[in-house]
């Protein structure tokens, strides 16, 4: 079979881009099937030269959405780590700060976000944030990518003796929204955390709640 031609491979690599419409973020491995590493690497080189696309941090690139006010937008981090999840083959879970303010216990959005994952340890720079990955056990990875997996990452970073009244309220509203699917990983999470919100199933008051801290937005 003929070697297909640069311009060739660009055109195929225009198309498939464009097939997934602005804001879609990919690596060279959404290429694997052309057979030319270096010559899709080239490709895209190009292409973020003449600005059709752009570099959202090394290897990782997004066909940019437009705004009629804000210009160019670049790829929100859930994309950009999806790129990255299915390029290295990983499953990470949100923690710390991103998660509390991902589940709305705090109103302050963290410049360093950090992802437990079962894949290797490392650190990146994506649209200006500090981007951690951090390998755990497969205990903590145990509900990766669920929503209950969030909120037992957000309910460990703020801490046994950490809930106000609003978190409490923010912690309901949570736990009203798990489906039966998603309590099936709860005995994977810390015992406190288990009693809360089976507590708050029974429409109890859970015992974490500690009436003494005052009201506070950011993430701690």
């Amino acid at each position: 079979m003929p070697r297909k031609s640069s311009q060739s491979i660009i055109n195929i690599i225009k198309k498939r881009i464009y097939s997934h419409g602005r804001g879609w973020c990919f690596t060279l491995s959404n290429f694997i099937d052309l057979k030319n590493h270096e010559a899709v690497k080239k490709a895209l080189q190009r292409l973020v030269k003449s600005g059709v696309i752009h570099r959202a941090s090394r290897g990782i690139y997004y066909y940019p959405e437009v705004h009629k006010i804000l210009g160019l937008i670049p790829p929100s981090l859930e994309k950009t780590i999806k790129a990255i999840c299915d390029r290295d083959q990983i499953k990470v879970q949100e923690t710390g700060a991103y998660a509390t303010n991902a589940l709305g216990f705090c109103t302050q959005v963290p410049a360093k976000v950090v992802y437990l994952t079962n894949g290797p340890s490392k650190k990146i720079k994506v649209s200006n944030r500090d981007i951690t990955f951090r390998k755990t056990s497969a205990k903590n990875m145990a509900n990766a990518g669920t929503y209950l997996g969030v909120l037992i990452q957000a309910m460990k970073f703020i801490g046994k003796d950490g809930f106000s009244k609003r978190k409490i309220h923010v912690l309901k509203s949570h736990v009203n929204k798990l489906t039966e699917k998603d309590l099936k990983g709860l005995k994977f999470a810390p015992a406190w955390i288990q009693e809360a919100i089976i507590e708050i199933q029974k429409g109890k008051r859970p015992k974490i709640q500690n009436d003494d801290i005052l009201e506070e937005g950011n993430c701690n």
